[in-house]
């Protein structure tokens, strides 16, 4: 007959209960807590925190914490919690409404709503985009506006890392929100303008229209990716009007491609010459 297996005690690392094991566990790693409970205590990671109501150190899942529990060692904690609640006035819509202190000490008690709360950074934002803004004294002059820009188009910031074109802005306050897929245009070709009666709607595609008509667009020499001058352009053209030319040939000669001369002498690019 096989000889019996003798169980040895050992002491749970979770709650520090003494249990008998038999030795084939300890030797496989096992024989560490004396109940799968035990175990699964052990192995999920709490961390501590200060009951808001009565200031008991107590352990809670981090999961908890960042659904927003773990405010409270207990439900009579909790529920006292909820009723000592202070009276308070919205900021911005005068509305009176109610808050537990644990949310006053993180300065969460100025607005009733999420509602006011973006309406009131709204309005700052607003304030801060006038007191930027130098009004022309003609009757349709230019309203300048000071401040960060990007190409000239200057920046409201909302928060960090988020902020509103300053023409933009101006023209939701005059005119509305903006449909979604169009820009905001200039009639007065002024980046940091933010008068109303020089905005505009449009698309890309009429805002590059726009640009092309009154050649604030990228092109000829003043493009980043031009390897030709104006008067080389012409040079080409005045060839090719004498008699038949070699496409590689010219191309070789002014070191660009074959599909370049093409594209000059039938006219296809450098279009304004």
């Amino acid at each position: 007959m096989p000889a019996k297996c003798t169980s040895v005690p050992r002491v749970c690392q979770h709650c520090g209960r003494t249990f008998l094991v038999i030795p084939s566990r300890i030797a496989s790693g096992g024989g560490k807590f004396c109940t799968l409970r035990c175990s699964g205590a052990a192995r999920t990671t709490r961390v501590e925190r200060s009951c808001e109501t009565c200031a008991k150190t107590f352990t809670v899942a981090p999961s908890q914490v960042v659904a927003g529990y773990g405010r409270f060692c207990s439900y009579p904690c909790a529920n006292r919690a909820l009723a000592n609640r202070l009276d308070l006035t919205c900021e911005h819509c005068g509305k009176a409404f109610t808050r537990v202190p644990s949310q006053v000490a993180k300065h969460r008690h100025h607005f009733c709503s999420p509602t006011c709360m973006g309406a009131a950074k709204r309005r700052d934002i607003v304030e801060r985009l006038w007191a930027r803004v130098t009004k022309s004294p003609d009757l349709d002059g230019c309203w300048r506006c000071s401040g960060p820009s990007s190409n000239g188009y200057v920046i409201i910031w909302e928060a960090p890392g988020r902020g509103i074109l300053a023409h933009r802005l101006s023209y939701e306050l005059a005119y509305g929100p903006i449909p979604e897929g169009l820009v905001v245009q200039h009639a007065c070709d002024v980046p940091n303008c933010v008068n109303p009666a020089h905005l505009f709607p449009g698309n890309a595609a009429t805002n590059r229209a726009d640009s092309v008509l009154k050649g604030r667009h990228a092109h000829g020499e003043s493009h980043g990716r031009s390897r030709l001058t104006g008067a080389q352009v012409l040079e080409i053209r005045r060839r090719a009007a004498i008699g038949p030319v070699s496409y590689p040939a010219l191309a070789r000669e002014y070191g660009v491609k074959p599909g370049t001369i093409g594209g000059i002498i039938r006219r296809k690019t450098w279009q304004h010459l």
